[in-house]
């Protein structure tokens, strides 16, 4: 993919390190969706590193092989049904087009990340509680896979163009994209966003190996991400992600998750006995 950032000439400038993210790969006769590729290696190395960092909280490998598989599904559903409900303005339209239209969107179409959150921890939890394994421990690995996998996710969606900024003179190309406009200049909303995980799943991982208390990596990827998350959106060019009124349907997921959190810690306040000298 050729990209450029707009100069004073206004020529474009090439970034040969990206020109394998393209909507297909070719491996002989066999061509692949990047897509497809960047989402399995997203769950492939999420997987691998919840795995792997199991032990350091006391849950033992095979409860946390059962909890990547459960994660997968709960998420995959959760992803996909917060993508129909997005576009609930568009449901006339579809189911015109037949029940064929609508499996086809059902299948074929995009997934929301904060609808994959809330159903892989959903199941995660259950999970833990029905077993009774180390909870606030096993969040705080999920926090740093989930992170990890994210910035790759991203990739898969700049691949393909979706989750695309607005245009901006300082903006890329992307002539290939098969859903952003291809002739205008937009914010690398994905790449900001992969950059933004990435160094987010390092951090987590410093605070979990300085084993702070339980349930604060958590904590800080939930107030970490949705602050930036709610930020980012000014910044999103896609209006098909739905919105409710001045903000989109992402910007108050964040803020009801802020909202939420909050809530939390002044009740574990509340309810904490009081000291007295």
């Amino acid at each position: 993919m050729v990209l450029g950032f707009l100069g004073k000439s206004e020529s474009v400038i090439p970034f040969y390190f990206l020109n394998f993210i393209k909507p297909f790969v070719s491996i002989g006769r066999l061509t692949l969706p990047t897509y497809g590729i960047m989402m399995v290696l997203a769950f492939l190395v999420a997987g691998t590193v919840f795995y792997l960092l199991a032990p350091r909280v006391g849950l033992p490998r095979p409860d946390a092989f059962n909890a990547v598989a459960l994660i997968f599904v709960g998420g995959l559903v959760g992803a996909k049904l917060f993508y129909l409900l997005s576009l609930i303005p568009y449901w006339r339209v579809l189911f015109a087009h037949g029940w064929q239209a609508v499996l086809a969107e059902i299948v074929s179409g995009g997934m929301v990340f904060y609808g994959g959150l809330i159903g892989g921890l959903i199941v995660l939890l259950i999970y833990l509680k029905k077993f009774k394994l180390p909870l606030a421990g096993s969040f705080d690995i999920a926090a740093i896979a989930l992170a990890l996998g994210h910035a790759i996710g991203r990739l898969g969606c700049f691949s393909v163009g979706c989750c695309y900024g607005v245009p901006s003179r300082h903006g890329i190309l992307m002539p290939h994209s098969i859903i952003a406009p291809n002739d205008i200049r937009l914010v690398p909303t994905q790449l900001i966003e992969s950059a933004f995980l990435l160094l987010l799943a390092l951090v987590l991982y410093l605070l979990l190996r300085k084993s702070p208390r339980p349930g604060v990596v958590t904590k800080t990827y939930l107030v970490a991400y949705a602050v930036f998350r709610f930020v980012l959106e000014f910044w999103r060019g896609d209006r098909v992600r739905g919105f409710i009124g001045p903000f989109s349907v992402s910007q108050w997921i964040s803020l009801l998750l802020l909202a939420a959190l909050l809530v939390y810690e002044l009740s574990k306040k509340l309810r904490s006995p009081s000291k007295t000298d």
